[in-house]
């Protein structure tokens, strides 16, 4: 939902003008301060019909953190110019300005340093492929090296097609700060550094009958720890299909946000060791690196009483990374 929020009568004329547009939008038809509070708690973009000075007045004791701030565009009384104030990127502003520009024919004044640049910004790099940043992240340092030139090192171990990066970047197998790495695999890298969690791991859970949703990730957890994996690369759970349904299992998967799959008891490969499979992406996906960085390599092997932890069958389109171990307790999970 877009907020419009407007003093003024060529204000109120404009948001109108929107809210008669746009499907999305919502009028805000109440004193301009609790007009912009309401708005900024409801919506996930606010168009300001008001001057940047007094939107920054209004706006800053409700500033939090980029990262959970919805984005504010501010127009001008004369509607020439639609300026992105707040969560140009991770809020979408910037998009929002260009939206607002097309609608009313004003021109959108983008002064977010990668924009201006020509350089993917950090905080929404790798979104569309479902990129999450590590907290923690030194993103303004090495979003400052790419800008000023400053040689820049990507690794990545995995392929994923990747948008087109500045001179000043090069891949190496070596992790050399400033860094950019993409990976599942718990690391400590050189700093600066940003470090971005692809959706690469399925993690395949089997559960006895009853099983709490506190044993299932617990788990998880622990099989993804030891293993030397992040929990912030989990794609889906899967399991088998009669298990589907098991509540544990389910309540497990939506507390994390994770989509749950099923899959026939036969499509499972079997093996008493603990597995970790790799398939490769898609011919049409660009290298991220030519090269698999050289990160410490670490073996799971896990399991609890209630439950374990194994490698799904085939993955979906592109580069995924099962993890798991697969053992008796499947034929136990199939029996309950």
């Amino acid at each position: 939902m877009i907020g419009l929020v407007a003093a003024t009568a060529a204000g109120r004329s404009a948001a109108a003008e929107l809210a008669q547009r746009w499907s999305d939008a919502r009028d805000y038809d109440e004193p301009v301060a609790a007009a912009l509070r309401r708005a900024w708690t409801e919506c996930d973009g606010v168009v300001c019909f008001l001057a940047v000075g007094a939107s920054v007045r209004l706006l800053a004791p409700l500033l939090g953190t980029k990262t959970t701030d919805p984005g504010v565009v501010c127009v001008d009384e004369a509607r020439r110019f639609a300026v992105p104030v707040v969560g140009g990127h991770a809020g979408g502003a910037n998009a929002l300005a260009a939206r607002v520009a097309a609608a009313l024919g004003c021109e959108p004044v983008i002064t977010t340093a990668s924009d201006a640049a020509g350089i993917p910004a950090l905080d929404t790099f790798g979104a569309d492929l479902g990129f999450r940043v590590e907290p923690g992240s030194d993103q303004a340092a090495v979003g400052a090296a790419l800008l000023s030139g400053t040689p820049v090192t990507v690794l990545a171990d995995a392929t994923w097609p990747l948008p087109p990066l500045p001179a000043n970047v090069s891949t190496d197998p070596e992790p050399t700060a400033p860094l950019i790495a993409i990976t599942d695999r718990l690391i400590e890298p050189p700093r600066p550094a940003v470090v971005y969690r692809p959706p690469s791991l399925v993690v395949g859970v089997g559960a006895s009958r009853g099983a709490p949703a506190a044993e299932v990730l617990d788990l998880v957890d622990d099989a993804l720890n030891e293993a030397g994996l992040s929990p912030l690369s989990v794609g889906h759970l899967a399991t088998v299909d009669a298990k589907l349904a098991e509540p544990g299992i389910v309540a497990a998967a939506g507390s994390r946000g994770w989509p749950l799959a099923g899959h026939a008891p036969t499509a499972w490969p079997r093996s008493p060791y603990p597995t970790r499979a790799r398939w490769s992406a898609p011919p049409s996906a660009r290298p991220a690196s030519p090269r698999r960085p050289r990160w410490p390599a670490a073996e799971p092997s896990w399991s609890l009483p209630n439950g374990s932890v194994g490698t799904p069958p085939s993955p979906s389109p592109g580069t995924r990374r099962a993890v798991g171990s697969l053992w008796s307790a499947w034929d136990r999970a199939r029996a309950t």
